[in-house]
């Protein structure tokens, strides 16, 4: 599953988890100084999760620093 953050993707990507499913989300790239809610809540279950502004990794530490993905 890929996800970039929209709300709905939530229980998707916990139930795609649940199924086995691999999840990757990508925060928002207006997400510049704070962290989404969507992106609180899935980060811990996600096995990639990639941000496009460094100064996320704060909130994120185990991310990967994409750059803008757009």
């Amino acid at each position: 599953i890929i996800s970039i953050g929209a709300g709905v993707a939530v229980p998707t990507c916990y139930f795609g988890k649940l199924l086995g499913a691999k999840v990757i989300f990508i925060e928002s790239f207006c997400r510049i100084h704070s962290p989404s809610f969507s992106g609180k809540i899935v980060y811990p279950i996600t096995d990639l999760f990639i941000v496009q502004w460094k100064k996320l990794l704060r909130f994120y530490p185990k991310a990967v620093f994409g750059g803008s993905l757009i």
